[in-house]
Formats: structure tokens, sequence, C-alpha cells
């Protein structure tokens, strides 16, 4: 089974930036075409369409196509009784024409059954934001408490004096990346973690260095081997004109206790099961972030936290390499 990507990084790592707000905006799928190879060895070329909330697969010619319990593909028709999409006897991947069989481009299921799912679901989509808070917290319990120095993790530090402005540290070694441009003065700059995650069932997947994070998310302009249209802070810059300047925080990996199976739950990842993994990794780093270190307008909350985890994107479709389905991989979103 192919993916259609272009990314350089291995293996295809996810962002889920939460501004901890109460909305959910998801990643559109891929517009690419993927190979599903039927069990008989008939080969679909197929897109997904859609988005969190609802997703169906469509071929090359944008007939719809649905699951069938041997594994196959088949074109789908409505049953206008029911509103959910049935199976025809007609597959995809075969001589079979949907069209002279009467199908339908873009068939979906009724818009009343899609809605229906999605309210069924509304309470796993909350954002588990008293756990952010409660991070804040405990930190700043700690501060009143001890004098313990946690163990840092990188820092951007700003040279006032130096032409090339922003650089970034590792205190835990010393080195320094002077590849930063200087920045305005008056530009607006917010601090952002960055938690990257390691399912369970990843561990024998390879990890970019962490070098690579802050490349892809902080390097000006981009960087032709991790980001060559831009980094997360081009984005930001170039969206707010300049005014907006977002600054990443890595964390070092977090290898949390569970499976990508079981943070995606069937619905890629748009489920407490998600939330409860992202606060196991929370929890494993809270001996060595000092969390309030991120609630810059001292309000209780984090102020902006990514996280970025192993696996390949369900908006990509199919099944990835690994021979996972979508249902079984995170979708990216937003909180």
């Amino acid at each position: 089974h192919t993916m259609a990507t272009t990314t350089t990084m291995m293996p295809l790592l996810i962002l889920l930036f939460l501004l901890t707000r109460k909305s959910l905006a998801d990643m559109l799928p891929s517009p690419n075409l993927y190979e599903y190879i039927n069990p008989d060895g008939g080969i679909c070329l197929l897109r997904l369409l859609g988005d969190s909330d609802y997703t169906y697969e469509v071929d090359e010619n944008y007939f719809t196509v649905i699951s069938t319990p041997d594994g196959k593909r088949a074109y789908a028709k409505r049953n206008i009784e029911s509103g959910d999409l049935e199976a025809t006897d007609c597959y995809c991947g075969t001589s079979c024409n949907p069209l002279k069989h009467g199908m339908h481009k873009l068939e979906k299921r009724s818009i009343e059954n899609i809605v229906k799912d999605s309210q069924d679901c509304l309470s796993c989509r909350r954002p588990q934001e008293h756990h952010l808070h409660k991070f804040i917290q405990r930190a700043k319990d700690r501060k009143a408490t001890t004098n313990s120095v946690k163990t840092p993790v990188l820092h951007l530090i700003e040279e006032e004096s130096s032409s090339e402005g922003w650089r970034i540290k590792d205190e835990r070694n010393g080195e320094e990346d002077t590849g930063r441009r200087r920045m305005e003065a008056d530009v607006t700059r917010l601090k952002n973690l960055v938690v990257v995650i390691r399912f369970a069932d990843h561990q024998d997947r390879e990890m970019p260095p962490l070098s690579d994070y802050d490349i892809l998310f902080n390097a000006i302009g981009g960087n032709p081997r991790v980001c060559n249209t831009g980094s997360v802070r081009d984005v930001f810059r170039f969206n707010s004109y300049g005014e907006f300047d977002l600054i990443s925080i890595i964390a070092p990996i977090v290898d949390v206790d569970q499976t990508e199976t079981y943070a995606a739950a069937g619905q890629s990842g748009i489920t407490i099961e998600l939330q409860k993994t992202l606060r196991d990794a929370l929890n494993k780093l809270d001996d060595i972030i000092d969390f309030s270190d991120f609630d810059e307008d001292s309000d209780g909350w984090i102020d902006a936290i990514s996280f970025v985890h192993s696996g390949y994107g369900a908006e990509f479709g199919g099944v990835d390499c690994k021979n996972t389905n979508q249902d079984d991989r995170i979708w990216s979103h937003q909180w």
C-alpha cells in the first residue's frame, strides 16, 4: 500500500496545536489519491473527503465506496429509508462501471445521521482543559514550597546585541544554533510548549532528533531538508503580517503507555482516549518541566501547547505502510 507524501521526516509526525480554545478545527484531508488493494488483488485509486466528523472514500472519478466485511471496497448507494450507505455488488478495482449501475457521485449518508452521530460523540470531543490548569497549579505550588530546579529543556534566548538575533540554546550541553535572524522589537511573541510523543507500539520506530523539531517549529524561511515550504513559526508570522511570533520550546520525547490504536479508538483520535494519552504524556513530563513557565499572563492556563506524535495522519486516508487503517490513526486537529 502506498501513501502520497513528500515529507522527509520519518515517520510522518502529526501536529496537534492547542491554544486552550473551546472549539475544534480539523486538518483537511489530503487531496492526493492513494492505492487500496482488495483481497482479490484488484487495485482501487481512492481519495478521502470530509473531515474528522464524517469522512468517506471516493474513487478517482468521485464515486463513493465503502468497506465490506471481507475487506473489499464496494460502490455505495444510500438507503432512502435509513439514510445510511449500503454496499452494492459492484466493486472498485473490477470492470464494474458504477455509472451504468445507477450510482451517484459523492454519495453520502443523510445529513440527519451525520449530525446525530456528531452530537452523540460531542462529550468525547470536549477538551479536558481543567487538566492543563492542574499542571499549572501544581508547578506554582512546587515553586512556593521548594527551591528545586528542574532539568532544563530547549530554551530560546534573545541576544540584543547580536546581528543574528534569536538563537536556540540547549542548556543541557551548552550548544547553540546561531541561525536565527534578528526579530523586530514590537512583535508580539507567544511561548509554545511542544510535547513529542511516541506511542507504546511504536518503540521500534526511529524518531527524528529534537533539533529537527526545532527546525520544523522555529526556522525562519523553512529548511530544505525538514520543512521546505516554511516552519510553524513562518505560518503565524506570515498570516499576522509579521506582528505575531510563535516561539516554540521543544520538550524531550515522551514514551507514553498507550498505543496508537487505543488513542485513536476507532474514531481517528477525536476521543477521550486521545486526551487521556496526552494527559499521560504531561504527567511524565511533570518532573522535568515547570509548566508555570508557559503561563506568562498568569491566568492559570498554559498559553500554548502543541503535541507531535509518532504515526501517520488519518487525514491521508486508506491504510498506511504499517497496515494501520485510517480510523486507527490520529486525525490532526486543534482544540
